[in-house]
């Protein structure tokens, strides 16, 4: 049985931009792993994207994973990222309710930026690694 991963926008973003890297983690992950995002992921590349063309592109990457709603749970969980984690951490919205969406369905995380999340172990996030270059 295939597992479950879910995609930070930042690796999204990369990879329309033609990163190598984002290419090659996106491809082994599609390998043994069915692709996710959260609606908040396809909300930021919407909002993110400077044109028509790149709103286009931005549509049809965000058809090949398989979309987590927003849910009554993942806004409280989210609730309680962002109580406990946006002072001491810098934790901000919409990381908090990625972060939120996939501890929810017990899900690990891929992001390049891994300092928006790696103290959020302590919270029952799994974080994948990624690589620096």
């Amino acid at each position: 049985m295939k597992q479950f991963v879910t995609i930070d926008t930042d690796v999204l973003i990369d990879f329309q931009r033609g990163d190598e890297v984002a290419a090659f983690e996106l491809a082994q992950l599609a390998r043994t792993a069915t692709l996710t995002i959260s609606t908040i992921v396809q909300l930021e590349l919407l909002a993110g994207s400077a044109n028509k063309d790149i709103l286009q592109s931005s549509q049809r990457l965000m058809r090949r994973f398989q979309v987590l709603p927003l849910t009554p749970e993942i806004g409280e969980k989210a609730l309680v990222l962002v109580t406990t984690y946006s002072l001491s951490n810098g934790l901000r919205l919409a990381d908090a309710i990625i972060a939120a969406t996939a501890i929810e369905h017990g899900l690990p995380l891929i992001s390049k930026n891994q300092k928006d999340f790696r103290f959020l172990n302590k919270a029952g996030l799994q974080l994948l690694p990624y690589p620096t270059a």
